[in-house]
């Protein structure tokens, strides 16, 4: 009985002799909180630097002008930028040779002067460049455009317009809208020792500022049986801003050649050297865009110039009367200058288009024409029930 009261209390005092095991049970802590984990991954400093990705790299584009659309059917006289580098063409000429009924007359290799005529008249080929007509200013040219001095590598886009009564040649020039500068280098070297030579620059300011220079340089030595050697410079150059509302940019583009003897293969029938420049300068003021606005509205003051020096043409012996005289001895040197006023106004919207406006020429006493141009844009004719 004794025994069976104090069994309890002397096991209790008998030492435990097992010794106890460590718990490897693993404690899973809580889950992190997203706050937590965001900042952590924020912790150290971008790579890109905060600065220079401030505010958008696509700037609003740059005003453009009017371009007609195409309606041909079966072929398409519409080039974009890299439609026209890939096609090999280097003037105007080897785009119109391509319209049905006009014809060109090239006098030689690359310096040499190129005519086109539509339907066998020079006059009925027109040529407009940012919207501006350019004019045959070269008054030895008999009213004829000479397509060697049309900048067609500083095109962002060509279109031509094939009416019946004339041909018309629509150009926009070359614009950026990127902040990353755009560059570009073509070097090529071809036929008769021809060296051309073509550089590219452009970039758009945070501020929306536009700055663009290019130019292309080319030489050429034919044959001395075929005449002497040439050469020829083309420079653009555009300063502008825009803001996706208002637009105003100032663009110029000027030509400077230097052509030698051009021999035919005749005897004695042959072209004369000359030197000549040829520029066009223009400020635009623009409201929207051409292309996607129920309203927009431009003007555009234009300066044309052109010098020529070359050799003389007249006779300076068996004078006969005093102009004769007066032309041996005056000077050589040729200068024409031409303004334009051009004021345009139209709309967009869906497939509709028109446009109207006037062209004021201050040229020999102050002359104007009225422009207007109605077009509808569908992809399918409905069927007929």
């Amino acid at each position: 009985m004794a025994g069976a009261i104090l069994q309890r209390p002397l096991g209790a005092q008998v030492r435990d002799t097992i010794p106890k095991k460590r718990d490897t049970t693993l404690t899973i802590p809580a889950p992190a909180r997203a706050d937590s984990m965001l900042r952590d991954s924020l912790a150290k400093k971008d790579s890109i630097e905060r600065a220079r990705i401030r505010g958008d790299t696509i700037k609003s584009p740059m005003a453009q002008s009017e371009l007609p659309i195409n309606v041909d059917i079966g072929r398409n006289l519409r080039w974009n930028r890299d439609a026209l580098f890939a096609s090999g063409v280097i003037d105007a000429a080897d785009l119109l040779e391509r319209v049905q009924g006009l014809t060109t007359l090239h006098t030689g290799w690359v310096s040499s002067p190129v005519v086109g005529a539509y339907l066998g008249d020079p006059r009925r080929v027109r040529v407009f460049f940012d919207g501006v007509e350019l004019r045959p200013l070269d008054p030895r040219h008999n009213g004829t455009l000479d397509l060697t001095q049309i900048n067609l590598w500083a095109a962002q886009e060509v279109v031509v317009e094939q009416a019946p009564e004339e041909v018309r040649v629509y150009i926009r020039s070359w614009t950026v809208r990127s902040t990353t500068p755009a560059t570009r280098t073509d070097i090529a070297t071809g036929d008769q020792q021809t060296n051309l030579y073509r550089g590219f620059y452009g970039q758009r300011l945070r501020n929306g500022l536009a700055l663009q220079f290019a130019a292309q340089q080319y030489g050429t030595t034919p044959p001395s049986l075929y005449g002497t050697g040439s050469d020829q410079l083309g420079v653009i150059a555009r300063v502008g801003w825009s803001n996706g509302l208002w637009s105003v940019d100032g663009f110029m583009t000027r030509i400077s050649r230097h052509r030698g003897n051009i021999v035919g293969l005749e005897q004695g029938d042959a072209i004369p050297a000359l030197e000549s420049t040829r520029s066009e300068s223009y400020v635009r003021f623009a409201y929207r865009e051409v292309d996607a606005s129920p309203f927009w509205g431009q003007f555009t003051a234009v300066a044309g110039k052109y010098d020529y020096t070359g050799i003389r043409t007249v006779p300076t012996t068996n004078l006969r009367t005093a102009r004769d005289s007066a032309l041996a001895i005056a000077s050589l040197d040729t200068g024409v200058f031409q303004p334009q006023y051009i004021a345009t106004v139209g709309s967009a919207s869906g497939p509709f288009r028109v446009s109207g406006g006037v062209r004021m020429s201050a040229s020999r006493g102050m002359s104007s024409s009225n422009m207007i141009r109605i077009s509808v844009r569908a992809r399918r004719l409905p069927r007929h029930r």
